[in-house]
């Protein structure tokens, strides 16, 4: 009898250990998706602001350093990290603060059924408030 219910725990631990592998799997899958949608919602030049240059998909190394999406305007890179909730968005905050991350990395919340749309409405003005920052540090803190 005994080594049966060892032999049900074991089964039951490996059956949670693969649950667990496939919602990791689905959650960078979404993650990645939410940030080619991003990339595909700014590819239309004009639909956003001038001083906007590019917009590409983080490399391996800045996806290491918390870096999701890049903007490329013409007073330097402006990076972006993704979120799907508030509680993702104050961890990676979190994070930030403690010195961990690049506190000048901006941080979004996007949902899976965001359209390219509001995904420009939502992204935008934050990037448009580190294009001001940087444009502002550049000019040596000048007016």
């Amino acid at each position: 009898m005994k080594k049966v219910k060892n032999k049900r725990i074991w089964r039951s631990l490996r059956a949670q250990a693969r649950i667990d592998y496939l919602l990791n799997l689905t959650a960078l899958e979404l993650g990645r998706n939410n940030e080619r949608r991003v990339v595909e919602a700014y590819k239309e030049l004009a639909l956003f602001p001038q001083w906007i240059k590019s917009v590409r998909l983080a490399t391996r190394e800045e996806d290491l350093r918390g870096i999701d999406v890049v903007f490329a305007t013409e007073v330097g890179e402006i990076f972006v990290q993704l979120k799907e909730s508030s509680i993702g968005k104050e961890s990676f905050s979190r994070r930030q603060d403690s010195g961990e991350l690049n506190w000048r990395i901006v941080v979004a919340i996007i949902f899976p059924s965001d359209l390219p749309k509001r995904i420009r409405e939502i992204i935008t003005p934050l990037v448009s408030k580190e294009y001001e920052r940087l444009v502002y540090e550049k000019n040596g803190w000048r007016s």
